[in-house]
């Protein structure tokens, strides 16, 4: 421990009493001397580059939407057929995958007969 002893030197003591204007020049001194943290370069957040839409871009694209939103949709109320396409479809989805396209290509061979003899 005698090397600690040659590099510890004993500095000057103040006297609170002595010195009352001291305590503002210390905490100075403690503010200035405490480490500020900074956010390593790692954890920055990264500026996003956004691209900008040229105007005639953004200009088709405005009037897509509205024609959209203001173009009427057929209410059609759904018929006989419907629910029965319907019905047939969900029978379909709980055959296997084999099953369900013969019984497919049988329907379609079905409806094709009749479409053949009403022309």
């Amino acid at each position: 421990m005698a090397f600690l002893r040659d590099s510890i030197k004993a500095g000057k003591s103040h006297d609170t009493l002595e010195n009352e204007g001291s305590i503002s020049e210390t905490a100075q001194t403690a503010e200035t001397l405490q480490p500020t943290v900074q956010p390593s370069p790692s954890t920055k957040p990264k500026p996003t580059k956004k691209r900008k839409m040229d105007a005639t871009a953004r200009d088709t694209l405005m009037e897509e939407a509205i024609k959209v939103m203001t173009s009427k949709v057929e209410d059609k109320a759904d018929d006989a057929e419907d629910f029965f396409a319907r019905h047939v479809a969900m029978s379909l989805r709980r055959l296997p995958l084999n099953a369900r396209e013969h019984a497919k290509l049988e329907i379609q061979q079905v409806l094709l007969k009749f479409c053949v003899v009403e022309d």
